[in-house]
């Protein structure tokens, strides 16, 4: 019986071990790849008549570009019941007075397909500088998002990292209240709507690095509170690095994206 005893408790220990080692694992895989996903910011409102025109071109791209490109749906203005309380930071550097506005990283494009889709062709041709990998944990009451990353060359510049949660399938259409959706149609479905930003009221994110080296990489963790209404399943995460150009049109400047 001691025999028995001493085996499985050297089990044990083995175990124990094991899974220590795999964790570490898990995390040392939380590493960027250098390729290249483009941001899609979509200004919307379910006020605005002629928005499902833009939220079906956004469709569009997402289907033809699949995972190149992080859409993003920003309500506001108006009342819009899906607005959050960050939108008037994104609407100072990403102005524009129609609705709905594509902006394809800081470019505004106008509302049609193939001028969006050149537009995101043109960007994926650019040097991948930087990129984020993230892991996320949905919890009962919140989402924990950690992120990694990695700058591929040196820069003089300080860079921004927003993370966002996003969500598809919302009811716009007929019987939805509030989201009803102007002009949508009794089945309409709100799609990539932007719930939350990590950093509050602020889309741009926070400051996480400052003339970075050539391959050196910073690790951050965000948690975001889950709200009633949202559907686990429909929730997605989006991860958007910028550089920050005091003396540009545009203060923050797109570099790379992620999302699930």
């Amino acid at each position: 019986m001691k025999n028995i005893s001493l085996i499985l408790l050297s089990l044990f220990f083995l175990f124990s071990a094991c899974k220590e080692n795999d964790s570490i694992n898990t995390a040392d895989e939380l590493e960027p790849t250098q390729s290249m996903q483009i941001v899609l910011l979509e200004k919307t409102g379910t006020w605005c008549g002629a928005c499902p025109n833009g939220a079906e071109i956004l469709n569009d791209l997402v289907a033809e570009f699949e995972d190149q490109v992080v859409p993003i749906a920003v309500h506001g203005s108006n009342g819009d019941p899906m607005q959050i309380s960050c939108y008037s930071n994104f609407r100072q550097d990403r102005f524009s007075s129609g609705f709905p506005s594509f902006f394809i990283t800081e470019d505004r494009v106008s509302t049609s397909l193939n001028a969006t889709r050149n537009r995101v062709n043109t960007k994926l041709a650019v040097e991948v500088d930087a990129a984020i990998a993230f892991r996320k944990t949905v919890n009962e009451d919140n989402i924990v998002i950690e992120t990694r990353t990695k700058f591929f060359n040196a820069s003089q510049d300080e860079y921004f990292l927003s993370v966002f949660i996003t969500e598809n399938d919302i009811d716009g259409g007929t019987g939805s209240g509030a989201y009803k959706q102007t002009s949508g149609g009794s089945d309409y479905k709100h799609e990539h709507v932007l719930r939350a930003s990590a950093t509050d009221d602020i889309f741009w994110g926070e400051l996480i690095a400052s003339e970075p080296a050539e391959n050196s990489s910073f690790d951050n963790t965000y948690t975001i509170e889950k709200e009633s209404d949202w559907v686990d399943e429909n929730l997605h995460v989006a991860a958007v690095l910028w550089r920050y150009d005091a003396n540009g049109t545009n203060n923050y400047i797109f570099v790379n994206a992620i999302g699930d």
